[in-house]
């Protein structure tokens, strides 16, 4: 059984594959667009990858990454893709942002012993008590449906827009599966590039195949900008820059907008520095993931994490994901030109 679903989603890839060749608003040549179509790779990576300077089978192409999500069992990704089991899960071992309630059918279920409330009313005043909180879907990625409130004197600012208690009490029993939790005042390095955002960093784990070590394959700095709001997603318009692995400096920050590619020293906003900043306790960030990899998450070869540095300097760990995008760090460094990270793919029969 597992076999035939493996051969039904790999038919039905090709065919989302194919019909996003078809649609995609990026012009290219009929040749140019069939020669990335045979070699798995989607329009936009004409533009995102630098195919003049590295070969294409120096990148993981957009179908090898669907082929990579196979080198996890199904059966953990929950573990992982719920927001709810991630922070049971992980909190014993590191920090992560505290969890307060569940927003189901209009009913608000508390996590956490200091939210004792029961109605969307309690949790109004508890918005309201805390200043600043986070709605996000329990299940979802790449920033859907995440929400930033932060209380005024009499009213909430629902993601820089008024709401009313009357406006609140409606907008919040419409949402269904909705996890309210803590949020993170992050590090002035951070919030000096561009404050209005929460600014993460990606990093890439994988789990060597033969030692059974983790080791960290790449990470990239995200930063928010015009138009992204409190996000920091590269498709929305944020910028990211290649951290280094050793120094823990940042690379020429890219961004991707209106189906063009640019690169940035400074912020375009903001004109703080990017290239050359230094992420603080970048060291503890690199321990800390090979850690939690190595003993909450043994079984999973490959993870994404999103980490934020807080105004105390902490790590928190934001989620993760089981099957990261590549893209954002590609873009900077093809995967594959990394020896330990081509064996990895080659290994899971991913890569030749």
């Amino acid at each position: 059984m597992r076999k035939l679903k493996r051969v039904y989603l790999a038919v039905r890839d090709k065919y989302r594959f194919t019909k996003k060749h078809l649609l995609s608003p990026v012009r290219l040549p009929w040749k140019e667009r069939c020669a990335l179509w045979r070699w798995g790779f989607e329009p936009n990576k004409r533009v995102l990858y630098d195919f003049q300077k590295f070969s294409c089978s120096d990148f993981l192409s957009d179908e090898q990454m669907l082929a990579a999500r196979f080198i996890n069992d199904y059966q953990y990704y929950p573990l992982l893709g719920n927001k709810v089991i991630f922070e049971r899960v992980t909190a014993a071992h590191t920090n992560v942002p505290k969890n307060y309630a569940v927003i189901q059918n209009n009913t608000v279920c508390s996590l956490d012993a200091s939210f004792a409330g029961s109605t969307v009313a309690d949790l109004y005043d508890f918005c309201m008590e805390k200043r600043t909180l986070v709605f996000k879907p329990i299940s979802g990625s790449k920033g859907t449906g995440v929400t930033f409130l932060t209380a005024g004197e009499k009213a909430l600012s629902v993601n820089n827009t008024i709401f009313t208690k009357a406006a609140f009490l409606a907008f919040a029993a419409r949402l269904n599966g909705f996890l309210v939790t803590e949020f993170l005042h992050q590090h002035r390095y951070a919030a000096s590039m561009y404050q209005d955002a929460v600014n993460t960093i990606r990093l890439l784990s994988m789990m060597d195949p033969l030692t059974q070590e983790p080791f960290i394959a790449a990470a990239v700095q995200r930063i928010g900008s015009a138009g992204t709001g409190k996000l920091d997603n590269f498709n929305r318009g944020a910028l990211n820059a290649l951290v280094d692995m050793d120094s823990g400096r940042l690379g020429k920050a890219a961004q991707f907008r209106n189906q063009k590619l640019s690169w940035h020293t400074h912020h375009p906003v903001t004109q703080a520095a990017i290239q050359d900043t230094h992420v603080p306790c970048w060291p503890m960030l690199k321990a800390e993931i090979v850690k939690l990899h190595k003993a909450v998450f043994p079984f999973l070869s490959l993870i994404g994490w999103d980490a934020v540095l807080t105004e105390k300097n902490t790590w928190y760990i934001i989620e993760a994901n089981s099957t990261p995008a590549v893209y954002p760090v590609q873009i900077h460094l093809p995967l594959l030109t990394i020896p330990k990270v081509r064996f990895f793919y080659r290994y899971y029969q991913i890569v030749r």
